[in-house]
C-alpha cells in the first residue's frame, strides 16, 4: 500500500469501522490520517488487501501511541504493530 492509499481500520472496544489514509509506515508501525481522534492505548485492527488479488489479505493488530490534530477534520494517528510484519504483510502494506 503506497502512501496516500486507504485502508480499513476497526477500533476497539466499539468495533466501529473507519477508512484511514496511510501517511507512512515501517515494519514496526504506521502513521494514519483518520477523520476522528483516538486515545493512546486504543487497539486497532488494520485490514489489508492486495490490490490485484481480492483473496490475499491480512489483519494486523496495532496500538495507538500518539494522536495529533491535522487540520479541521483530520487526525494523524501513530500506531505500533503488535509484532514485526512478515514479508507478506509488509508487501500488502507497501502495494
Amino acid at each position: 500500500m503506497r502512501q496516500g492509499a486507504a485502508i480499513r481500520v476497526i477500533a476497539k472496544p466499539s468495533f466501529q469501522q473507519h477508512w484511514a489514509i496511510v501517511r507512512d509506515f515501517s515494519d514496526r508501525g504506521v502513521g494514519l490520517f483518520l477523520p476522528c481522534r483516538f486515545e493512546p492505548g486504543t487497539r486497532m485492527a488494520l485490514l489489508l488487501r492486495a490490490a490485484d488479488d481480492g483473496w490475499l489479505s491480512s489483519i494486523i493488530m496495532a496500538e495507538v501511541r500518539h494522536t495529533v490534530p491535522d487540520g479541521d477534520d483530520s487526525w494523524l494517528i501513530g500506531c505500533v504493530f503488535d509484532k514485526l510484519l512478515s514479508d507478506q504483510e509488509f508487501c500488502l502494506l507497501f502495494e
